[in-house]
């Protein structure tokens, strides 16, 4: 009965969350927080309704290891979970992470960059 009544509670509380805050749509909570849109931007609130991550973002991928992928204006970035810019948004793509490294391309133009967002190979090689 606790565990239902707290779910309720929680649920409640981020309707009035979104509504006080403006947003469009609310998501599920996850880890004490939750993704947000509004205007057709999104970002991220904790559970006291507080911008974690600024409402500025086309599109946020789901966190992995405390990164993730984003894209605002045609271009792609990593952020960490506190909305720090690891990568700026300067990529055409960013693909996913694997042994910590991920491709990335500019311009027509590939390299590869680590988790804390270093040029690994440098973005000159075309395919």
């Amino acid at each position: 009965m606790k565990t239902i009544l707290l779910v309720l509670f929680t649920f409640s509380s981020y309707w009035v969350v979104a509504q006080s805050g403006g947003y469009d749509k609310i998501g599920k909570l996850r880890h004490g927080r939750a993704m947000v849109s509004k205007g057709g931007y999104y970002g991220i609130i904790d559970v006291d309704g507080n911008e974690v991550i600024p409402v500025k973002y086309d599109h946020i991928h789901r966190f992995k290891k405390g990164r993730a992928r984003v894209s605002v204006g045609g271009y792609c970035g990593i952020i960490d979970a506190d909305g720090n810019e690891i990568v700026m948004p300067k990529y055409d793509y960013i693909g996913k992470f694997r042994k910590g490294r991920a491709k990335v391309s500019a311009g027509g133009y590939w390299g590869l960059i680590d988790r804390d967002g270093n040029e690994i190979v440098p973005v000159t090689s075309s395919l």
